[in-house]
C-alpha cells in the first residue's frame, strides 16, 4: 500500500471539478474504457465540485488529489476500508478535519483497489487556504503509510536499490500520460534511462566518471552540487538530476550496491508511531495558529462571494450548473463526517488524535427563505436549539441550494455547540452535553 498524489495538468489550478470528473469518468487517463466503474465511498461529488466557486481567482492550486493504492494481492475488507479513511482524515486533514471538504471514490479498474481522494484546499469556515500537504509532508505520508502496511500484515514498500532518481508524484503520472505540461521530462526520463545503462554495464564507475561522461558527450553542466547534477537545455528548463547515482560519494557504484544491501534495517514500529504523532501534533497547532485564533467575519467564504457579487463577478459554473449568486448560497462541510474522538493512548495510535473546534459566527439566513428565523439565543441550550431546528430545517428543504446552505448553517451551529461544551467544561461544569 502507498499514498500517491497527483495533478491536474490540463486545466492548470489543479480543480476539484477536474479531479472529480476524472475519478467518475468511465475512461482513464489513457482514454481507455474502465471495465469497472468508480464507486463513491464518501463525500458528496456535487458539493466538492460546487467548492471551486468559492476559491478567490488568484488561487492556482484550488484540490489536491491522490490514492491509497493497492498492490493486486492486497485486499481489505470494507470495515477496514472505512477505518483506513478515517485514519488517513485525521492524519492529514487533523484538527481541521470538520472545516474541510474530502471525497473518496473507489476504482479497481486496472485490477488492484485503489482509493482516490479529492480534498478541496478551503477552509469552510474562515475561507483561507488550507494544503493538507504542505512541504514537509513527506515524514508524515511515510510513517502513515509504513505503520497501515503493518497493520494490515502487507509487505514494506522499500527501496530495492541506491540509484533510485527522485521524480516527484506529479512527474511519474506525467510520464504514463499521454500528454502533459513539463517541457523537459521526457528528455529528463531518456538521460536517466542511459545513465542506468552505462552503471549496470559498468561503462561508468562513480560519479566522478558520470560528470566526465556528460562533458565528452556534449552536455552543458549548468551546476553540480553533493545532491545533483543539473544540465542546461536549449530553450527548456534546466533538467535536474537527483538521488541515487547523481549524489557525490568516495565509493564506486559497486560498493554503493553493496553497502546499500547490507545496510537494510528491520521495521521499527515505535519509530514510526513516534515520527507520526510529532508530525499530527506539529500539524494541529500550526491550523490552531492559523485557521482558529485568527478567525474573523470578514474572512468567510460567505463575505467572499458577497464581494464577487457585489463587483459583477459570477461564480464559475460547474458542469452546467451554476452556483446560485445569492450571498449566503455556500457549499457546507460533508455532513457525513463524524467528529473525531479523542485518542486514549497517542503513543500506541497517533492518527486518532482528537481534534480543535472553531468558535465562529452565526451564518446568516437567506431573507428569500419562507422559513421560520434559526433560534440564536447564547448558551448550551440556545446553541443545542439553533442545532435542532436546522436539522428539522433540512430533512424539509424543497431545493437543493437551500438544503446546501442550511448544511453549511448547521456546520457552523454544531461547531458553535462544542465550543459551548468546551467553556462549559473549561469553567468546572460536571453536566455532561450530547448532540
Amino acid at each position: 500500500m502507498i499514498i500517491k498524489l497527483f495533478r491536474d495538468y490540463k486545466q492548470g489550478r489543479s480543480s476539484a471539478t477536474g479531479a472529480v470528473n476524472y475519478c467518475l469518468s468511465d475512461f482513464d487517463s489513457r482514454k481507455n474504457r474502465r471495465e469497472v466503474k468508480p464507486v463513491v465511498v464518501k463525500g458528496d461529488p456535487f458539493r466538492t465540485r460546487s467548492l471551486d466557486g468559492l476559491c478567490p481567482d488568484k488561487w492556482t492550486s484550488l484540490s489536491t488529489s491522490g490514492a491509497i493504492a493497492f498492490r493486486d494481492k492486497e485486499e481489505i475488507t470494507q470495515e477496514k476500508k472505512l477505518e483506513l479513511i478515517d485514519q488517513f482524515e485525521r492524519t492529514f486533514l487533523g484538527n481541521m478535519r470538520d472545516r474541510v471538504n474530502i471525497l473518496w471514490i473507489e476504482h479497481r479498474d486496472k485490477g488492484n483497489l485503489e482509493l482516490h481522494f479529492v480534498i478541496n484546499k478551503i477552509d469552510l469556515i474562515t475561507g483561507k487556504y488550507f494544503n493538507p500537504f504542505p512541504p514537509g509532508h513527506i515524514p508524515k505520508k511515510d510513517a502513515f503509510v509504513k505503520l497501515k502496511n503493518d497493520e494490515l500484515g502487507f509487505e514494506q514498500v522499500e527501496q530495492k536499490t541506491p540509484f533510485k532518481t527522485s521524480f516527484t508524484d506529479d512527474e511519474r503520472k506525467a510520464l504514463l500520460s499521454s500528454s502533459h505540461n513539463f517541457k523537459s521530462l521526457d528528455k529528463k526520463a531518456e538521460i536517466d534511462k542511459v545513465v542506468k545503462n552505462l552503471i549496470v554495464s559498468k561503462q561508468v564507475k562513480n560519479r566522478d566518471e558520470l560528470v566526465k561522461w556528460f562533458k565528452d558527450n556534449g552536455f552543458k553542466l549548468s551546476r553540480t552540487t553533493e545532491k545533483s547534477i543539473s544540465i542546461e537545455i536549449e530553450g527548456g528548463r534546466n533538467i535536474r538530476l537527483k538521488g541515487g547515482m547523481y549524489e557525490s560519494s568516495n565509493l564506486s557504484y559497486q560498493e554503493i550496491f553493496k553497502e546499500f544491501k547490507q545496510q537494510k534495517e528491520p521495521f521499527d514500529k515505535n519509530k514510526y508511531l513516534s515520527i507520526l504523532a510529532t508530525e499530527i501534533d506539529k500539524s494541529n497547532k500550526d491550523n490552531e495558529r492559523r485557521f482558529f485564533k485568527a478567525h474573523t467575519e470578514k474572512a468567510t467564504p460567505q463575505n467572499r462571494l458577497q464581494a464577487k457579487n457585489q463587483e459583477g463577478q459570477g461564480v464559475r459554473a460547474t458542469q452546467g450548473q451554476k452556483i446560485a449568486q445569492k450571498p449566503v448560497n455556500q457549499v457546507a462541510p460533508q455532513s457525513d463526517q463524524a467528529q473525531p474522538t479523542k485518542s486514549q493512548d497517542t503513543a500506541e495510535n497517533p492518527v486518532s488524535n482528537g481534534s480543535s473546534s472553531p468558535t465562529t459566527d452565526n451564518t446568516p439566513t437567506d431573507k428569500g427563505d419562507s422559513s421560520t428565523p434559526t433560534i440564536s439565543t447564547g448558551g448550551i441550550d440556545g446553541a443545542m436549539a439553533e442545532v435542532q431546528q436546522l436539522t428539522a430545517k433540512i430533512a424539509n428543504a424543497k431545493t437543493l441550494q437551500e438544503k446546501i446552505r442550511l448544511e453549511f448553517e448547521l456546520a457552523i451551529a454544531m461547531a458553535k455547540l462544542q465550543a459551548e461544551k468546551d467553556k462549559q467544561l473549561n469553567q468546572g461544569a460536571k453536566t455532561k452535553w450530547k448532540i
